[in-house]
């Protein structure tokens, strides 16, 4: 039954086929039809024909009981199934027809010609009818399935739909299991060209070929190319004659951020803190075939292929080099895991200047799409001068290639692949595996773990000896031919007398590999061919991936150097900064971590810190012994004025404290030396407290700190900063003064002092201000500065704003404006930063430029605006106090960093354990954000804004609403960590951004839906899923506010949590909805002004002004207790006056205020 392709037929019109005829129109009732085919489609059957008589025979099997059924009855109905078969395989593989099956297809010296099913049954029965016996023996067939849906696939050979069909990656054709085993071939397992015919499942065939045949154009190679931009990780830009740019695209803290939202998706809980990331880096020379490894690791591992970016592999018989710069991917069965995998595809050695194929396309098209794009690189977050591409040859593309990319991935990857095409050429390999690492680990020092290697043989022969398929069995063969290359490869000699310099022997070429990498396996890949055998192979490269990456977690687990996303972040900036200054000198692991301070926040990571800024001041001028030695006296000076501020008595109870610092310490050789020390210190300091407090005629207290300040702190620090008197000794994390509690408040000189301190070496006036005069670290006159403190008895009182309130609550605390001035001073900004880009509201051009800019307004308009508002200096923890009255009021804002919330404070408090969040405190100064820069990390909105990159923490920050729109839970778990004695604050207010309250009960949680597209669309949707829809963020808002109040038995009075948050009839406006601000501000007043709960809020928020003290005697001694009604307010605080002013309007002249004090 022949049939010419479906797309090319006239339906509308009668048509005959193989003596069958159908049209398309109005159905008779009498036609048989099937429903799961094309609609309307009549099939009639001829009366009368010898094609009858066999479908008579064939139909035979379908009468459980053996009795005849009706002649033309199952002649009709035998004929039509087969007809809807093949009309559903036509319309759904139009580019297949039925002349298929007379093509003709060579193996060896035989034919095969694939048949139809109905020429298999009259076969079959045939046989039987020649030989009974047989045929009683023979199982009968059974009925085609005409289910193309789900797991159903076709069969060339009998030209039918059902399950568990065969490919065979010789034959080329998928087959089921009858026809299968009817050919020759199959039967006798041959092979042909050294490759068998073999089962294999369709999907894998068709992933493989997608690998090694793309069925591709130019024209959608480039496309593929322009898309696979958005996966660039990091890479050098030139432009003319211009110093080269290192620049970092935002790959990695994207992926995190993507990784963590598809872990939502799929209903899985991942502490953002407790990710930890591992690299794996695709090295060789161009056209080995990384980006193919890769793009099947991730396509045969991934059950939604589509999720995942893959690399664009090259066209058969292009010599130029592929791709350009670093990629990264993730690995899809860790990506939504706490460990998730990633690799890093690097450009080709040895490609010379050649310009990559990536490269022309992306020009090309970039130059065409984008209006005023210049270049050809995807928008980064980043970049950097390269200081040492001074000379041309520097400049080249071939050398950021061996030099710069080894230093970098050798530097963070836990794996390093080495892919090589050719074995003949292995000992050429081996050398370039050596000087990669070489290379790399010249610049770096140290580095807690060494790498692993693999060298992937790819595109081994079919031919390969079986046990050679073996990674256990291939590593031992190669490592044994190639063990005495050490001392006939002249390059390799030179590395073997390197390490015998250093008293190491090499023995044999996989001595010398082991010593710049854990351990060495070797993973063969076969040729096209056998996709079976490549699915294996695959499976076995990736399971030894991962177990090194495990291997490796572990071993940097051991050492405290496994970093989560969050830290390796900072840590990556720092290396790229550092090598864009320096490939000769190392990069420094340790000195990375003290800039990011991992230090934990103890007595003895104190002292570390201490240490640390006395070994940069002094620099090259003193070693560990005398740094340690100078650090003693303050030590035991420590524990002295610590132990008299808690009322430790006894040598024995200080000596506690220096043996609890010991065990933190890590110099084994100071160890005893330091102990002795300290004791000696401690026991002279203590002797001399008691005569200070008979010349003093003062508590044990003040001698402490009399004699810590004058004794020890000045001449510590006049001595330290001898020869460098500009250095600052000072830290965000640790009080300097007595190296116990965290540090809170800023001096006029920049040090930063705790609490406890600020009222020892300061004037306490009133309960809640201190009076400073002298700084206690350097002896510096400072004038008279007040410091406003938080009465003990005082309760606390906490306002949250929800979406963009970030900016207006900056405002209100840190600048003091008014309200007035918030809403005057917000709307002006609103207006001043949202300024489209050009031609970034159109369908489709539109959407590429906002994905390449990943904003859909410009940077500089909302920074230039924050600027004007903030003041560009303005600092946001360590600003100096004010005579504005508004200095001690705490103000936080959130924002989202590679995957997790973070927290952008004015304070410090102690650290949380189990967060949800990361609190956000560097140790240095320099890297803290300014006032501008928060509020810009809090707003950057997704799509709407770029995030924002912060050059001093090297953090790149998205707007804190994405996980956290409503942020009470997070405001309250600070509350509890600032004032950890307080059971419940005087009051919470929420306040929202506004809902449609009709949707609020009808919401319902959405399925998860897997992206459809790769690259460019698949990053613009994940940013738009991060940036959710409006509305409903503002019902997630509101259903935080109700988990938050169900999370705990919270108080009875109704009054304590208040959330405000306007509804409206219709869905709340758009971000950027200019034109909707000043009926937003009249909906808002007329909807709460003169509510009750408003009038009631208000009364609130006057009595929580005022808090009862009482007096110092014991009230457990008494039976009634009396102390004082204060304000919480300052003397001389203008709200004073207003608050006096509101009283007396609400009691009015007849009416005396009262209090009523209760529990």
């Amino acid at each position: 039954m022949a049939m010419t392709d479906f797309s090319f037929l006239n339906l509308s019109e009668p048509q005959d086929i193989g003596g069958l005829s159908f049209s398309l129109g109005p159905r008779d009732d009498n036609t048989q039809s099937d429903s799961r085919l094309i609609p309307n489609v009549e099939v009639s059957m001829p009366d009368d024909s010898e094609q009858d008589q066999q479908q008579t025979r064939r139909s035979s099997w379908a009468s459980e009981d053996g009795t005849k059924q009706d002649v033309l009855e199952t002649s009709h109905k035998t004929a039509a199934e087969e007809v809807h078969s093949r009309l559903w395989y036509e319309a759904y593989n139009p580019s297949k027809t039925s002349t298929t099956s007379y093509k003709m297809y060579r193996r060896g010296s035989q034919c095969f010609q694939p048949r139809s099913h109905a020429q298999a049954i009259d076969e079959y029965y045939d046989e039987g009818e020649s030989n009974p016996a047989q045929r009683i023996m023979m199982p009968d067939p059974q009925p085609p399935s005409l289910d193309a849906s789900g797991d159903h696939e076709y069969c060339d050979d009998c030209e039918t739909f059902g399950p568990n069909r065969s490919y065979c990656n010789v034959c080329t054709f998928s087959m089921c299991e009858y026809c299968w085993k009817r050919q020759l071939t199959h039967k006798n397992n041959a092979s042909q060209n050294d490759i068998p015919h073999e089962k294999t499942p369709r999907s894998l065939a068709r992933k493989t070929q997608a690998v090694f045949n793309p069925n591709i154009d130019e024209d959608e190679r480039q496309k593929l190319h322009c898309e696979d931009v958005l996966t660039s990780w990091f890479g050098v830009h030139r432009e003319d004659s211009a110093r080269p740019l290192l620049r970092d695209y935002g790959r990695f803290e994207g992926l995190m951020a993507s990784t963590r939202q598809l872990a939502e998706e799929n209903h899985s809980y991942l502490d953002p803190s407790a990710r930890y990331p591992s690299f794996v880096s695709f090295v060789g020379q161009t056209g080995a075939g990384k980006s193919s490894l890769i793009k099947l690791i991730i396509d045969l591992g991934a059950k939604t292929p589509a999720l995942f970016d893959t690399p664009v592999v090259g066209a058969v018989g292009n010599t130029s080099p592929t791709s350009t710069d670093v990629h990264l991917y993730v690995d899809p069965p860790t990506a939504d895991s706490d460990h998730p995998i990633l690799y890093a595809d690097c450009e080709g050695l040895e490609g010379g200047e050649r310009e990559p194929v990536a490269a022309k396309a992306i020009k090309q098209r970039a130059k065409k799409a984008i209006p005023g794009v210049s270049d050809h690189s995807f928008h980064h977050v980043s970049e950097r001068d390269l200081i040492w591409a001074d000379k041309s040859w520097r400049k080249t593309r071939e050398f950021a290639v061996r030099e710069l990319y080894p230093r970098l991935l050798y530097t963070f990857s836990d794996v390093i692949v080495f892919v090589l095409k050719n074995p003949k050429v292995i000992e050429s390999v081996l050398v370039k595996l050596v000087e990669w690492a070489a290379a790399a680990l010249e610049g770096s020092s140290n580095q807690p773990v060494l790498p692993h290697a693999i060298i992937a043989l790819n595109a081994s022969e079919n031919a390969t000896s079986t046990e050679l398929w073996d990674v256990d069995i291939a590593t031992t063969t190669l490592m044994k031919e190639m063990s005495q290359t050490v001392f006939q490869n002249e390059t390799l000699k030179k590395y073997v007398q390197f390490w015998h310099k250093r008293d190491k022997i090499i023995r044999t070429v996989e001595d010398l590999i082991l010593s710049y990498y854990t351990s060495i396996k070797v993973v063969r890949i076969p040729t096209t061919g056998r996709p079976n055998l490549i699915a294996k192979q695959i499976n076995d490269l990736t399971a030894n991936i991962r177990s090194a990456c495990q291997v490796s977690g572990r071993r940097k687990g051991d050492l405290r150097m496994l970093l989560n996303a969050e830290d390796m972040q900072p840590y990556l900036q720092y290396a790229f900064d550092h090598f864009s200054k320096s490939i000769e000198s190392p990069f420094d692991f340790v000195q990375a971590s003290f800039a990011h301070s991992p230090i934990p926040d103890d007595f003895g990571g104190n002292i570390l810190k201490l240490a640390v800024q006395l070994m940069e001041a002094w620099k090259d001028r003193a070693g560990p012994r005398p740094i340690f030695e100078e650090l003693a006296v303050v030590v035991a000076s420590c524990i002295m004025l610590d132990a008299t501020r808690h009322g430790i008595l006894g040598e024995s109870s200080y000596m506690t404290y220096c043996g609890d610092y010991e065990s933190q310490f890590t110099f084994d050789a100071f160890r005893e030396h330091f102990r002795n020390e300290v004791y000696v210190a401690l026991h002279e300091l203590l002797c001399n407290l008691p005569r200070n407090h008979l010349c003093a005629d003062s508590p044990e207290i003040n001698a402490a700190t009399d004699q810590h300040k004058n004794k020890v702190l000045k001449p510590f620090f006049a001595h330290a900063l001898e020869g460098n008197d500009t250095y600052d000794f000072s830290s965000h994390t640790v009080c300097f003064c007595c190296l116990f509690d965290f540090p809170e408040h800023t001096l006029p000189c920049g040090h930063v002092i705790c609490t406890g301190c600020l009222k020892a070496y300061g004037h306490v006036t009133k309960e809640h201000t201190v009076e400073f005069w002298e700084c206690p670290m350097d002896g510096k006159i400072l004038g008279y500065t007040p410091f406003y403190l938080k009465p003990p008895h005082c309760g606390v009182r906490i306002l949250t704003l929800d979406g963009t309130g970030g900016i207006i609550a900056l405002g209100l605390v840190s600048k003091g404006w008014s309200v007035d001035d918030c809403t005057r001073k917000f709307e002006n900004l609103c207006h001043k930063a949202f300024q489209e880009r050009m031609m970034a509201r159109g369908p489709f051009l539109g959407r590429l430029i906002r994905t390449y800019y990943h904003s859909l307004y410009g940077t500089a308009a909302i920074e230039g605006a924050l600027k004007e508002a903030f003041t560009e200096s303005a600092d946001l923890f360590g600003a100096k106090p004010t005579s504005s009255g508004i200095y001690g009021i705490k103000v936080a804002v959130t924002a989202t960093a590679v995957s997790s919330s973070v927290v952008l404070s004015n304070y410090n408090r102690i650290s949380g354990t189990s967060l949800p969040y990361h609190f956000e405190r560097p140790e240095k100064g320099c890297a803290e954000l300014r006032l501008w820069e928060a509020a810009r990390a809090t707003s950057a909105a997704p799509l709407y804004f770029t995030p924002f990159n912060h050059a001093g923490s090297k953090q790149t920050y998205y707007d804190g609403g994405v996980h956290h729109n409503n942020p009470v839970k997070i405001a309250d778990s600070e509350r509890k960590l600032i004032w950890p004695d307080l059971k419940e604050p005087d009051v919470i207010i929420s306040v929202g951004t506004g809902h449609n309250l009709t949707k609020l009960e009808k919401r319902k949680a959405a399925p998860f839906k897997p992206t459809a597209t790769r690259g460019i669309i698949a990053q613009g949707a994940f940013l738009a899923n991060m940036a959710k829809d409006h509305i409903a963020v503002s019902l997630d808002s509101e259903q935080t506010w109700k988990d938050f109040l169900a999370s705990s038995k919270k108080s009875d009075d109704r009054f304590r949590y208040v959330r405000l948050n306007t509804s409206f009839p219709t869905d709340p406006p758009l971000l950027d909805d200019l034109s909707m601000l000043s009926e937003l501000r009249e909906m808002a007043k007329k909807q709460f002004a003169g509510q009750y709960q408003t009038n009631m809020l208000a009364l609130k928020l006057v009595a929580t002004s005022f808090y009862f003290q009482p007096d110092e005697t014991d009230p457990l001694k008494r039976k009634e207790v009396t102390g004082y009604i204060r304000c919480r307010f300052a003397d001389d605080d203008p709200r004073i006056s207003a608050l006096g002013t509101f009283i007396f309007e609400k009691t009015g002249i007849a009416n005396e205020a009262y209090f009523l004090i209760s529990e």
